[in-house]
């Protein structure tokens, strides 16, 4: 199993940066997972994609934040390309969960993927 730490996203809320960092693991060609800590909130997201392009994917995200049970959700999508050919996608969608996530405390949230993030989800 391979981990990569991720170039940090940069978080706002209402405009103020909140620190965050960022990983990768593979365990296999059809398995990737990413996870982000914001340090600050203690707050932690992680977030699985597990499928073949001949099967269904399945997407699991585990949400761990002070004074509340961990949470996890998870869906079924049919079959796609979702890790073979669209691993920035499984990145993107991490991000819109952390994003969805971080709201729920009230104010704007913003994200944005670091530079080599991208790349790195791809290649690693």
């Amino acid at each position: 199993m391979d981990r990569s730490r991720l170039p940090d996203p940069d978080i706002r809320i209402d405009g103020a940066r909140v620190r965050a960092s960022s990983h990768l693991t593979y365990a296999g060609a059809y398995q990737l997972t990413l996870s982000t800590t914001v340090v600050a909130l203690a707050l932690e997201l992680h977030s699985s994609y597990l499928g073949h392009p001949a099967g269904d994917a399945a997407v699991s995200h585990l949400e761990l934040a002070p004074d509340t049970d961990p949470c996890t959700h998870s869906e079924l999508y049919p079959a796609c390309d979702l890790l073979v050919a669209d691993r920035r996608g499984c990145l993107y969608d991490h991000l819109a969960r952390l994003q969805e996530l971080l709201g729920r405390g009230g104010g704007q949230v913003t994200i944005e993927i670091a530079d080599g993030a991208l790349e790195l989800v791809e290649t690693a």
